[in-house]
């Protein structure tokens, strides 16, 4: 693909690359900006995973939807960046395939700080990295127990694809991989695989 460059009166929305101009299909403009600076504070990214269980809990919790938010700033070398910040997830499982005549359900809310590595092309940028911190779970057992709360320290694995839509927003598509946390071998412990859209607000 070629591009072509543009004088200043012909400046179209886009963006910058170095000191050069160019027009060309929407999702192949680069962004405007600088490629060595610190995105700082300034990268916030909501979104919604689709959770699935693995491992020991597959067969005894429900797939459920979890929204998850991120809060981090980012430093470029080049095409490439380190981004580290705070993740919070909120996940609510029922006990069987669905919430219909569920007997007990738990309720999770992950608080992590993450790093990952990424590499910008154009308005595409690939992302890789992972995620350290708590998951507190409190277990709703409405005939036995009642309610009892737990803490497991825990592990996020994670990839993304960001597609600028413009120069302060980007969509997001990934997918979350939860190891086995410390829990597992126990009643409490368990595992999953997460599909995840976002939206990207930046600075």
């Amino acid at each position: 693909m070629q591009f072509t460059p543009l004088s200043p009166e012909q400046q179209p929305v886009g963006g910058i690359l170095g000191d050069q101009m160019f027009e060309g299909p929407l999702l192949f403009r680069p962004v405007h900006r600088r490629m060595d600076e610190v995105r700082a504070p300034e990268r916030v990214q909501v979104g919604l995973d689709d959770v699935h269980p693995q491992g020991q809990t597959a067969d005894q919790l429900s797939r459920t939807l979890a929204p998850e938010v991120r809060i981090g700033a980012e430093r470029m070398y080049g095409q490439f960046g380190f981004e580290a910040g705070y993740l919070g997830r909120f996940e609510r499982w029922n006990f069987g395939p669905d919430s219909t005549g569920a007997m007990a359900s738990i309720s999770m809310i992950e608080t992590l700080v993450y790093g990952q590595l990424a590499v910008h092309s154009s308005r595409i940028a690939l992302h890789g990295g992972a995620a350290l911190g708590a998951a507190t779970k409190v277990w709703h057992d409405n005939f036995l127990v009642g309610r009892q709360t737990t803490s497991d320290f825990e592990v996020n694995l994670f990839a993304d694809a960001q597609i600028s839509l413009s120069r302060m927003l980007a969509a997001s598509v990934g997918v979350v991989v939860h190891p086995p946390d410390t829990s597992t071998g126990t009643a409490h412990g368990f595992e999953y695989v997460a599909f995840c859209v976002g939206l990207l607000a930046r600075k």
